[in-house]
């Protein structure tokens, strides 16, 4: 089946100067494919800071790069997360090395229903108001994913075929990210306030959708159903030692 895409966060910070950023707390689903782009850029306008993503229970592993505008000053990093289980709310921290960032950092996380790893990657930059980038030949049932960043805020409007996941931006640099289910080979989006330079990411991913992590396996509590012809999981609830109460996921302990 067609492979889509949803939006889970996307927000910017103008924090004048610093070496670790805080991205906000998200949860990610086991089975689930995360990607996290963010644009930035060195407050000292010279080249960008390479930077690293970390969250407690997921590992976020760079699989695209690329510095652009004057100087090189401003970074497009994207990340990709595939816990195999869920995990819980945590903090996202963005650390740059090399150099500070900020002035104007923005950044975007869409989860890809998607089983498999990306198929195409390909990157463009240039100097004018749509930003493109053209990807091979694939099966109508893959997922078009493209990511644009450019120096100076902006809104943008998606090309044919492109629907907008993330927007998001302030007076140093603008992210959009968007997706083409069908599959489309020309991905792109135009800037509102006209030309600037900008770079863009457009992958292809296989049709499918993720498969969630199983079911724990072990025991269980079975209670005979109202009808008397089965039966059905139930819990186990037992009396409190003082006899005031119920206890809810009791265990039963062999040999007590």
């Amino acid at each position: 089946m067609p492979a889509t895409a949803t939006n889970v966060a996307a927000s910017f910070s103008n924090i004048a100067s610093t070496t670790s950023l805080g991205l906000g707390s998200l949860a990610l689903a086991g089975g689930g494919r995360y990607l996290l782009s963010i644009a930035y850029q060195n407050t000292a306008l010279a080249v960008a800071p390479t930077v690293t993503i970390a969250q407690p229970g997921a590992t976020w592993t760079e699989v695209a790069a690329d510095t652009f505008s004057n100087g090189e000053r401003r970074a497009l990093r994207v990340f990709q997360a595939t816990p195999a289980d869920n995990v819980a709310a945590a903090a996202i921290t963005a650390t740059f090395t090399g150099a500070t960032a900020g002035g104007g950092t923005a950044w975007v996380v869409d989860r890809l229903h998607s089983t498999g790893t990306a198929l195409q990657t390909v990157n463009a930059t240039a100097s004018s108001t749509t930003a493109a980038a053209a990807l091979g030949a694939g099966a109508a049932t893959d997922l078009t994913y493209f990511i644009a960043a450019c120096q100076a805020t902006s809104t943008w409007t998606p090309g044919a075929g492109i629907t907008e996941l993330g927007d998001v931006g302030n007076g140093a640099v603008g992210l959009f990210t968007g997706y083409g289910s069908p599959y489309t080979t020309s991905p792109s989006a135009t800037r509102v306030l006209g030309a600037q330079i900008w770079t863009a990411f457009a992958l292809r991913f296989p049709e499918g959708v993720e498969t969630p992590p199983p079911e724990p396996t072990g025991p269980q509590v079975l209670v005979r159903n109202g009808a008397d012809t089965g039966w059905t999981p139930g819990q186990l609830i037992v009396r409190n030692i003082a006899g005031t109460g119920w206890i809810t996921d009791a265990q039963i302990v062999p040999g007590s």
